[in-house]
């Protein structure tokens, strides 16, 4: 592309007399003399020539008093024919004090013209009306070619030679690029050849480009130059297109002795600082160096002593090269050690304390700590724990969540701090026994739950056995028999049902196939080294659950709010278990799943894992509304009296079909019939006074009822009845 310079116009105003008419002025005309010449000067002028056109300003002033005009302005370009010309306004130019004056000019060409010379004539007119020939000459200096892009005739740096005094020193050079005719090259690349081993440059550029005639080349000197005093480096820049074409500039080293160098140190190592783990019972290999802030290891004659102590003996075994356990290494002259991590069955943090004792480049004696980390990870889980860990609302879509925490630990008992994933699941509903009406007390599930005994101390009444049958893992117990299960929707979770063994291995959930008799037969795989499991406690069931009141199939939900969790670096995570008011104070099973390998019964393999946790959902527990005493009379025989109102605190919904905790406290002569308290959940169904939370009076919601009496009548002393709420909520199937 072409690229178009200004020619800049010097003009010289002569009269007619031959006088010249400079940009000094006219030092004799300063009056109105009609024999003086003419009192018009050319001050400043800039033209610019493109081809067939000119375009510009002149500047001009008028030197005398009085005011003048020049009119009849006439240009004249030699070798060009004008096709049309515009100077001043309309050709004349007014003058009314001594003040410059721009004026614009145009000028076209019929063809395109290369003159290198103008003339301007006109007519000055001064206030007296005298009239005086005016002429101006201007020579046009040839228009600068457009630079070009090769090839390059010619490079030339700013500086040919530099003095290093100081490390680090920055020093930037300028290489002015030329062509033919010393025209600037637009563009290019210039390669920068170095002086042995790149000079101390850490990542030397191979190639500077360059860009309106320019390169630009930055040198930094290695941080340390007391090695080079005297030592002169050539660096040299050449054309990549011609080898020919090349210029060369020197640095030559002359250390400052004085200078105070700012220097940072950093100990690094062989590891990555942010993600160093290794496994129980395995070693790990580690070097530690001490680097300047260019990235460059100190030398072994300036390191004082390496000192490595370890931290966390408990956890590892710190091991020099010689196989030698230790607390503490300390090594001296080098600046490269190796040392070894023995871990054992326990996980953890493992800190490593590394400091060096140096001398840094100003001579000076330094020491530098920073401490490694690195993280023993446990095994896989092998035994959980389930706790309640309160209760949140979300009111807006009628949810209570229950947090429930899972610890997990591996088989030597550590926290499992490496992130593994569990699988969770809720069942709020239970399958059923056929043969037997609602509320009969045969739902599926470990038998314990016909009691009314809190949960915290079932005996069960039946028992499971989780068995490998040659072709996968079944379950046995003679209270299947008789089941509709829902292969497509009913889950099977185990638990431990006595208080002395953990079969970490057989708890947890199941995958059921097809049910025969008294055995299902199960999705999972049993590890066929893995023993049977008897005693086993389980459930069988769906997510949620039919309300027993409700005519029109109401049910009730119950579900985690993810199907996976992570175990935090503690063994830890809260599973949130969100579920419909009607559930509270009503027991659901929420499980945890894993892979892992078990300890001590001969299985290293890995295979499946959880746990169960069989839980009364807490709500946020339950409030009395109605009236809680009673006073009567003396003499009173047999009054029935009824507590009702116990409703789901923060909630607009009685508790219904709910096992619930109180107490009936009486006053003066005033007695509890014997055999005469019913409560909503003990109301005697079908022969079994258990499963009266299946009664539907007041549509399920609780209550208790009795009889009073005046134990001691006539004697006008009369006394009261008390109901109170205990509030602690007992389970149920």
């Amino acid at each position: 592309m072409k690229m178009n310079f200004t020619k800049k116009v010097l003009l010289t105003a002569v009269t007619s007399l031959a006088l010249a008419v400079g940009f000094t002025g006219c030092e004799e005309a300063q009056t109105n003399d009609p024999l003086k010449p003419s009192g018009v000067e050319l001050t400043n002028s800039v033209l610019s020539l493109n081809s067939t056109t000119l375009s510009g300003t002149i500047t001009t002033k008028y030197t005398l008093s009085g005011g003048a005009t020049l009119t009849n302005i006439v240009p004249s370009v030699s070798g060009c024919t004008i096709q049309s010309y515009s100077i001043g306004s309309n050709n004349t130019i007014t003058y009314t004090d001594t003040n410059d004056v721009s004026s614009n000019v145009t000028m076209s060409f019929t063809t395109p013209c290369t003159a290198t010379s103008m003339v301007i004539t006109a007519s000055e007119v001064n206030d007296q009306n005298i009239t005086w020939p005016f002429s101006a000459s201007a020579s046009i200096q040839a228009p600068l070619p457009d630079a070009e892009t090769s090839p390059i005739a010619s490079i030339t740096p700013d500086n040919t030679a530099y003095n290093i005094t100081l490390n680090s020193q920055q020093v930037e050079i300028f290489l002015q690029v030329r062509g033919e005719n010393f025209v600037p090259i637009s563009e290019g690349n210039i390669s920068v050849g170095y002086p042995g081993l790149n000079a101390g440059i850490m990542n030397p550029v191979q190639t500077v480009g360059v860009l309106n005639g320019v390169a630009k080349f930055v040198y930094t000197a290695p941080s340390d130059i007391s090695a080079l005093d005297g030592t002169t480096y050539t660096f040299t820049f050449t054309d990549t297109l011609n080898p020919l074409t090349t210029t060369s500039v020197d640095f030559t080293f002359n250390p400052d002795p004085t200078q105070i160098i700012q220097t940072e140190y950093f100990i690094t190592s062989s590891i990555d600082d942010e993600n160093v783990t290794m496994e129980l019972n395995t070693t790990r290999t580690l070097t530690f160096f001490l680097k300047d802030k260019q990235d460059e290891p100190v030398k072994d004659q300036n390191i004082s002593s390496m000192t490595i102590r370890l931290l966390n003996s408990a956890i590892s075994d710190l091991i020099d090269s010689s196989g030698v356990v230790h607390d503490t290494i300390v090594t001296t002259d080098i600046n490269n050690v190796t040392i070894t991590l023995q871990s054992t069955n326990r996980s953890g943090l493992v800190p490593l304390e590394i400091t060096f004792t140096f001398m840094d480049v100003n001579n000076v004696q330094k020491t530098i700590t920073k401490i490694f980390s690195v993280v023993v990870l446990s095994g896989p889980p092998t035994a959980f724990t389930m706790s309640y860990a309160g209760t949140g609302q979300d009111e807006t879509n009628a949810k209570f969540i229950e947090h429930i925490v899972v610890s997990a630990v591996d088989e030597y008992g550590n926290k499992v701090n490496r992130g593994s994933s569990i699988s969770t699941g809720v069942i709020s509903g239970y399958a059923r026994d056929e043969t037997n009406a609602l509320g009969s007390g045969n739902e599926i599930g470990n038998q314990y739950a016909v009691s009314l005994t809190p949960i915290v101390n079932f005996a069960p009444v039946g028992t499971a056995t989780i068995a490998n049958s040659g072709s996968g893992a079944q379950l046995t117990s003679a209270n299947i028999a008789n089941t509709t299960i829902d292969f497509a929707n009913d889950k099977l979770t185990t638990f431990r049902s006595d208080l002395y063994d953990y079969p970490f291995h057989a708890s947890g959930k199941w995958d059921m196939l097809s049910v025969s008799g008294s055995t299902i037969d199960l999705e999972d795989d049993y590890n066929t080294s893995m023993p049977s499991e008897s005693n086993m406690g389980y459930v069988i069931g769906h997510n949620f659950r039919q309300e027993v009141c409700s005519t029109t199939g109401r049910k009730a939900l119950a579900y985690a709010a993810s199907d996976t969790y992570k175990l935090d670096d503690n063994g830890n995570a809260v599973i949130d278990v969100y579920y419909d008011y009607y559930l509270v104070a009503k027991s659901i099973a929420i499980y945890v799943n894993v892979i892992t390998h078990v300890n001590g019964i001969g299985v290293n393999d890995d295979t499946r894992g959880g746990e169960t946790m069989v839980h009364a959902l807490r709500g946020h527990g339950l409030e009395f509304v109605g009236a809680s005493a009673v006073t009567f009379s003396d003499g009173v025989s047999t009054s029935p009296v009824t507590f009702s109102g116990i409703m789901i605190k923060d909630t607009p919904l009685f508790l219904r079909n709910s096992y619930f905790s109180y107490i009936i406290k009486t006053s003066g002569d005033i007695v509890v019939d014997s055999g005469s308290v019913v409560q909503s959940y003990d109301y005697i169904v079908g022969g079994n006074g258990f499963y009266g939370i299946y009664n539907c009076d007041n549509d399920g919601a609780t209550f208790v009822s009795m009889t009073v009496t005046d134990s001691n009548p006539g004697n006008d002393q009369g006394g009261s009845v008390t109901f109170e709420l205990i509030n602690v909520i007992h389970g149920e199937f």
